[in-house]
């Protein structure tokens, strides 16, 4: 009996470190407010994101000649993504126009911004295939950015930009 209990202590014991290794992985990207529609303007004391009235987006968007897309998050799990020799993950923004990749093809379209609220149309992109995790990251990526009205929400790290959340319904995507 005392052998089981040890086990059982052991088993939950390691389970917990595996889970917060996980978590750590995806922690960076776990900083979204709960309801992000009603929150204004950010707090550098607590690191959160809130967004103000007079925020422009635009400027904002386009100070970078090139985004990464570092992670998406589609009904609470994250994936992180990495560009490297065979995927690129990226997005420019100027004067009105967003393109890049979305690992494997090239996008390109026209965009608005009214109310904090991201909208492409006329978006268009290559056709190639590449291996499935990418083509499957690119997939979800089209359907829920490309294909849908985003949320902006700007997260500042160190009094500076940090990150770029795009929240949609179920998803995010994180530009840095």
């Amino acid at each position: 009996m005392q052998t089981i209990k040890k086990l059982g202590i052991l088993t939950i014991s390691l389970t917990a470190l595996v889970m917060m290794g996980c978590s750590n992985k995806q922690e960076k990207y776990n900083i979204v407010p709960n309801n992000p529609q009603s929150v204004k303007c950010y707090n550098e004391g607590t690191n959160t994101a809130r967004n103000c009235d007079d925020t422009d987006y635009n400027k904002i968007l386009e100070s970078q000649k090139v985004w990464n897309i570092s992670a998406y998050s589609y009904k609470h799990t994250v994936t992180p993504l990495k560009s490297d020799a065979d995927s690129n993950y990226s997005m420019r923004f100027e004067k009105g126009m967003v393109n890049g990749s979305f690992g494997c093809n090239n996008f390109f379209g026209a965009y608005t911004l009214k109310d904090g609220i991201l909208k492409v149309g006329n978006a268009g992109m290559t056709r190639k295939m590449c291996d499935e995790a990418t083509m499957k990251n690119e997939t979800m990526l089209v359907e829920h950015f490309l294909n849908a009205s985003t949320k902006v929400l700007v997260v500042k790290e160190d009094n500076k930009m940090g990150k770029i959340f795009f929240l949609g319904k179920d998803f995010y995507l994180v530009l840095d």
